[in-house]
Parts: structure tokens; sequence; C-alpha cells
């Protein structure tokens, strides 16, 4: 089971990265030397990787890290490989939709655009929410405590202190246009909208909910949540989190 989740994990990780270089690197290469990249954009390359790249291979290629193994079903994998399909997808419509429009921070190029279609009509950073499902993906995948947590905890305090300055930056760029986009759509979740008088749409996703999303989510948030239970327990181990002060002598 370790090395079924060892390979859909890689096989999605490759074919993300796949998407990523595909979009970006022409775009790189055409700005090179425009403007020098922040120190911040540099750790947030940095600490993601680490998460992403070289804590699983650590876990896939060494014992160094068994010490943090856990144990889960084959519906962790399931679901772990639905998620991280639903993050690349995710990072491949971002990359299509926003096209010459991506710069690794905020564009601040004149030919730049405001783009608010495709999964950016609901969503205003498509990218970091693919990368959190990634996140969450992981640990289902890669049975163990630090190498299956290390792309969440590592990237989600720098996707929330990111978030802040790009919002303000769009704001400045773009004004009214951009608060009228923000009413309309959600930052790393999307907002639904369904107007009450449309009684068919609401059928609709209250069918969907009920016999589709629902089960689809129960199926995959049982084994997040255990997976999650036994990082925190390994998490603990690790740095010897008992809850007691000493240990207590067995009777």
């Amino acid at each position: 089971m370790r090395s079924a989740g060892v390979i859909v994990y890689f096989a999605w990780f490759f074919l993300a990265v796949a998407v990523r270089v595909r979009y970006t690197a022409p775009l790189r290469r055409a700005r090179r030397g425009r403007a020098a990249a922040s120190p911040l954009a540099y750790i947030f390359l940095l600490f993601p990787a680490a998460g992403m790249l070289l804590l699983p291979l650590a876990y896939a290629l060494t014992d160094w890290l068994d010490f943090a193994d856990y144990e889960l079903n084959a519906a962790a994998l399931v679901g772990g490989g639905l998620l991280f399909g639903l993050a690349t997808w995710l990072l491949w419509r971002s990359h299509v939709e926003l096209g010459r429009n991506w710069s690794p921070g905020v564009a601040a190029e004149a030919e730049t655009k405001l783009v608010t279609d495709g999964v950016y009509a609901r969503l205003r950073h498509p990218m970091y929410a693919a990368h959190l499902l990634w996140g969450l993906a992981q640990p289902l995948l890669l049975w163990n405590g630090l190498a299956g947590s290390a792309t969440f905890v590592l990237t989600l305090p720098l996707v929330m202190l990111r978030l802040g300055g790009e919002e303000d930056q769009l704001l400045e760029r773009y004004g009214d246009e951009y608060r009228e986009y923000r009413r309309g759509s959600g930052i790393l979740l999307p907002r639904l909208r369904v107007r009450r008088e449309r009684r068919f749409k609401e059928r609709l996703l209250s069918g969907s909910w009920r016999f589709i999303l629902r089960p689809l989510l129960t199926f995959i948030l049982a084994p997040l949540r255990e997976a999650f239970s036994q990082v925190g327990a390994t998490l603990r181990r690790l740095f010897n989190i008992t809850g007691r002060s000493h240990e207590e002598p067995e009777e």
C-alpha cells in the first residue's frame, strides 16, 4: 500500500510540474531581467518545494522518516488521488485562463488585465487553492506524519501571508473593477450564487449535493480526518507532547 501511494503521488506531482513549466517557462524567459524577485518570492518557492518534493523523496527512497509512519486503508488512496487530481486540474485551468497575464507575484506590466472568466469567475486565487488541495491530498497518499503533512504545513502560512498583500495591490491597480469582482467571488473557496426564483436550479443543486457531492465529500473527508489525526499523534510523539510533565511509574 505504501508503494501504491508513492506511485500515485509522484504521478500527479510530475503532471502538475509539467503543467506549471509548460505555462510559466515562456513567460519567465520573456520577462527575464525586467524586475528582481523579492525575497518573499524565493521563500514562497523554497518552503513548498521542501514539502512537495524533498520530504516525499526521503519517505519514498530512505528509511529516515520511518518513525513517523502510520497506516490508513485503500479509501485513503482513492480519496487522495481524487483530491490531487482536482488540484492538478485547477492548476491547469488557472494557467490556461490566465494566459499571458500570469506573473510570479502581482502583475505590474501595462499589457496585463484582470481575468474574471472560467475558474476565476468564482475563485480569485485558484492557484493557491490548488496548492492547498495538494497539501490535503498528500497525507492520504504518503502515510507519514512528516512527509504527508509537509506541503500543507509549509504552504498555508505563506499563502495567508501573501494573500493580503496581493488583494491590496489588485484593489489599488484595478479599483472599482476589482471591488465588483470581489463581491461575486471567493478568495480560496468558490462563492455560489443561486437566485431564489430559479427553482429548477435550486433543485438541481440540492439533488447534486444530496446524491453526489455529499457522499463524495464523506468518502474523502473520513480518511482525511484519520490522516490528520495520525499526523497529530506523530508530531506529539516527535516533540514529546504527552499532556503530563513526567511519566508516572506503572503500578
